[in-house]
């Protein structure tokens, strides 16, 4: 079971981190939200414009095409847990540097053991990049498949929500996926890592 005062002692030290510059542009950090009762953790990249403004994850254009992937999955938002490996927003919506990410990293692995997750959702590869400590050569070749995860946890990849904003011919496989994925997590299957779960039901 996920450890719910640990959860909110890494929010806390969150909010008032200044650990990198981007402290000095936000206007709030973004720890993360949910219950993570389903077993399920997401790690997009970083906060964005609404997302800073609010405190709150994927609540923008992506957060809605987010809520599209975990509702063809059968999964409810707010039995995971959603955070990014960034938690505050880079200005403009550039990428992260990686002193940026290598400064948030330990929140994000805080999380994780805080969390003790089934399964982490890499949506992007980014959010992959700041679980693994690695940017993967080719990610393209990646989402729908599983990879060995930190603290022993699997990874299943994900495109990120806003990548189908600006190229909707890729919304039916990426709803596709987590249809499957929703499928693979109701299965108590183990995760057959570095394989996709499509077909496997």
């Amino acid at each position: 079971m996920p450890d719910a005062a640990a959860l909110e002692a890494i929010a806390s030290q969150v909010r008032v981190c200044r650990l990198c510059d981007l402290c000095t542009t936000r206007i709030h950090a973004v720890p993360g939200e949910g219950s993570g009762q389903s077993g399920l953790m997401l790690v997009g990249e970083a906060p964005g414009r609404k997302e800073d403004e609010s405190g709150r994850p994927f609540v923008g254009s992506a957060g809605k095409n987010l809520d599209l992937a975990l509702a063809a999955a059968g999964i409810e938002r707010a039995s995971t847990f959603i955070t990014s490996i960034n938690k505050c927003r880079p200005p403009g919506n550039r990428d992260p540097t990686p002193a940026e990410k290598d400064a948030c990293r330990p929140y994000l692995m805080a999380q994780v053991a805080a969390l003790r997750p089934r399964v982490i959702v890499a949506l992007g590869r980014h959010g992959l990049h700041g679980l693994l400590g690695a940017m993967p050569e080719d990610f393209s070749a990646l989402p729908g498949t599983f990879l060995a995860g930190p603290q022993g946890i699997p990874i299943w990849v994900s495109l990120h929500p806003a990548a189908i904003i600006y190229r909707q011919k890729w919304k039916e496989k990426y709803l596709e996926q987590w249809s499957a994925f929703g499928q693979w997590l109701r299965s108590g299957k183990p995760a057959p890592i570095g394989k996709s779960v499509e077909g496997l039901q």
